[in-house]
């Protein structure tokens, strides 16, 4: 089978230190993914907008325009589940020609609906890291 990015078979999904305080793993996880190129920007925010972990990203306008974009794609969220009569909205991908892709992740911890909004790399694939981020904090936020 042909890779769809053939530089993703260099990639390592990288490791969650549970062993670290719930906070400060999650936003070591989401470095090592800016770090290893898979995110450019990632922030993991609570339901009421509040950041739980980020990437530490120096562009403080980036971080408040993706906490912005992320409550109004909150309610479009609850507008496609009542119009649509979709259950439970999982994710919303916003893509530009170019393959750069925001993407918001929404999901249940710490018993919420948090939601992680990401911008992702032209031609970079994203769902692998997400989805051990998201199975990692559903862990910590279970334990």
């Amino acid at each position: 089978m042909e890779l769809l990015f053939p530089e993703d078979r260099h990639f390592v999904v990288p490791e969650f230190n549970d062993k670290l305080p719930p906070q400060m793993a999650m936003e070591d996880f989401i470095q090592k993914a800016v770090a290893g190129g898979r995110y450019e920007h990632a922030f993991l925010l609570s339901e009421e907008g509040l950041l739980l972990a980020g990437d530490h990203s120096d562009n403080r306008i980036m971080q408040d325009l993706l906490i912005e974009l992320t409550g109004f794609l909150r309610e479009v969220k609850i507008l496609a589940e009542t119009v649509g009569g979709i259950r439970q909205l999982k994710e919303i991908v916003i893509e530009g020609d170019n393959s750069k892709k925001i993407v918001f992740r929404f999901f249940s911890a710490f018993q919420q609906v948090v939601a992680l909004a990401a911008v992702i790399p032209e031609k970079k694939s994203y769902r692998s890291v997400t989805n051990k981020l998201i199975r990692s904090v559903d862990k910590i936020s279970t334990d």
